[in-house]
């Protein structure tokens, strides 16, 4: 029951209305608590195998780095023939997880809405946040027509737009447009930060980094934190590399620009370039 489980709590209740009961767990009780006042759930339990028990969809909610133990918590408990699904920024290791640890009679189909904000928390939720957004739909290769339809169905009702992606697609796009730019501005703070004239620059009061690193790069696009990269497989990280080799190849072609308008003597119009 944070931002995004909040927020599409509350789309859900909006978009299905007389369909749907929406029933919240949270390790933390001030979440799902506020979560419950809010209307963005109906009820909370208060471990995983009451919240799932009996569920005919599953939401996993949660950062990538946490999904694995969450399926080991909940698959015990899951009724046959159930969906479950998760709103998760990487797909490679989720789809992995999903064949290892859930139950052969339930449908794991992975999700991705693409929204998001720059604070977390259900007391940030928004349930109009999908609508217009790209829903990512990721089905896994043994699950059942019926629920690769509810989760187009679960995207439509929130006025989001179902986006079918392979999975290497999906995390290949994601490290491009989330990844990557906050791996680019890390790099601008660390040649700042280990330089030996840092101490004098935190002189400057309008040190860009002087109130930490805003995350909003990609805030409208899902953007994860830096620390799920940790969950990436080879094939991922290759991926990334190809990302990091693109963006040393736009550095160094505006690094060459830059020079040539040095050497001469033009103004140089960054916004233009």
């Amino acid at each position: 029951t944070g931002l995004i489980g909040a927020s599409l709590g509350l789309a859900i209740k909006q978009g299905m209305p007389k369909t749907a009961i929406v029933v919240g767990t949270d390790r933390d009780r001030n979440h799902s608590s506020l979560a419950e006042k809010m209307g963005a759930v109906d009820k909370v339990e208060n471990s995983l195998r009451s919240a799932v028990e009996g569920a005919q969809v599953v939401i996993v909610a949660t950062p990538v780095t946490a999904i694995r133990e969450v399926f080991e918590a909940i698959s015990p408990h899951l009724q046959e023939g159930c969906l479950v699904t998760d709103t998760g920024s990487s797909k490679g290791e989720v789809m992995q997880w999903a064949e290892e640890i859930l139950p052969r009679n339930v449908s794991f189909v992975g999700g991705h809405p693409m929204a998001g904000k720059e604070t977390s928390g259900p007391e940030n939720a928004d349930g109009t946040m999908f609508k217009g957004k790209a829903y990512c739909i990721i089905p896994s290769p043994t699950a059942a027509k019926s629920a690769v339809s509810s989760v187009t169905t679960l995207a439509e009702s929130i006025g989001a737009r179902p986006f079918f992606i392979g999975v290497d697609e999906h995390d290949s796009f994601v490290l491009a447009i989330s990844y990557l730019p906050g791996i680019a501005s890390r790099a601008a703070v660390d040649a700042a930060v280990r330089s030996p004239v840092w101490r004098d620059m935190q002189n400057l009061k309008s040190n860009p980094f002087g109130k930490g690193i805003p995350d909003s790069f990609a805030s409208n696009l899902g953007a994860p934190s830096l620390a799920d990269l940790s969950t990436l497989g080879v094939e991922s990280a290759g991926s990334l590399l190809v990302w990091i080799e693109r963006m040393e190849s736009e550095l160094r072609a505006l690094r060459g620009a830059v020079e040539r308008g040095v050497a001469a003597g033009e103004m140089i119009d960054f916004q233009a370039m």
